[in-house]
């Protein structure tokens, strides 16, 4: 099959030319192919990878590309776990002439998730995403920002809400399964204490939150640039024609529930169709397997 990196060397600094590919393996009727791109300031790999059904022997058979955000312990490969795979192959027994001309997009940001950092200490996987990472995975395609989608499961949620409302008019919509959304001061000294009473969840795991967001973010001014709750708020009004959808286990033990409502309504206060369901199940992937079908099948059928 023919891949999009053919005499694809062009691209921008501050990224080096072409992706090399390391893996290139079959699942499940299913072609996986892994690249790494070294970014050129800090030589530091970004992975991602690549499903197409076999059948698929040119570029120009992929009308649709789905972009899927891993959680914040995971890496590309985490989509190949999540039942992507099984769940593309479940879905093109039922419609094999629409599946073929899909392709899923693992996208691997480290713990960067769409952020660009002004302090210069990582390269800008945002930058890299929006305006780079989407032409190379996308050439010789008939992808178009109506056939562009987002997914991403735990902080990959957060990614993939926060890519389409930070850019509505590059995606059809997001899907975000047990998103990490919260709504605090990371300024505040207390804000594990506050955010532990009001989640009703133990100490240490508020903790754990706190600090992977603070590492992640300088500051409070920072976080909300990118937090999904906040840039809800001001969103295009282009908002209202895409489709998002939001899904959380009701067990959820990061106390994620209360933010996926706060969302909800949010975008209900701005009168934006979307879909918000609760189910049964904790913060896992076992939770992310069992929507993964379900959640494809609403960007693609």
């Amino acid at each position: 099959m023919d891949t999009f990196l053919s005499k694809n060397t062009n691209q921008p600094k501050p990224f080096l030319s072409a992706p090399l590919q390391i893996e290139e393996r079959a699942i499940c009727n299913l072609n996986y192919q892994r690249f790494s791109n070294l970014l050129a300031p800090s030589l530091e790999p970004i992975h991602f990878g690549l499903l197409r059904f076999n059948s698929v022997t040119s570029s120009a058979q992929i009308h649709t590309t789905v972009y899927y955000f891993h959680a914040g312990d995971g890496n590309d490969q985490q989509g190949l776990d999540t039942h992507i795979p099984e769940s593309l192959n479940a879905l093109y027994q039922e419609n094999s002439v629409l599946m073929t001309g899909v392709q899923i997009v693992l996208v691997g940001l480290g713990a960067s998730f769409l952020h660009d950092h002004v302090d210069t200490k990582r390269p800008p996987y945002s930058s890299f995403f929006f305006e780079q990472l989407i032409k190379i995975t996308e050439t010789g395609t008939s992808t178009t920002a109506m056939s562009r989608w987002l997914l991403g499961i735990s902080m990959g949620g957060f990614a993939a809400l926060s890519a389409l409302l930070r850019r509505p008019d590059l995606f059809a919509g997001a899907d975000a399964i047990s998103p990490a959304l919260v709504q605090w001061n990371i300024d505040d000294l207390n804000v594990s204490e506050k955010y532990s009473k009001k989640a009703s969840i133990p100490l240490p795991v508020a903790q754990f939150l706190e600090a992977f967001f603070k590492a992640e973010f300088m500051n409070n001014e920072d976080f909300n640039k990118y937090n999904p709750l906040s840039l809800i708020t001001h969103a295009k009004d282009i908002i209202r024609l895409k489709k998002i959808s939001i899904e959380v286990g009701k067990q959820d033990q990061l106390g994620l529930v209360d933010g996926c409502k706060t969302m909800h309504e949010l975008l209900n206060a701005r009168e934006i169709p979307h879909h918000f369901k609760i189910y049964e199940g904790i913060h896992d992937l076992d939770f992310a397997r069992s929507r993964m079908q379900p959640a494809l099948k609403r960007i693609l059928f």
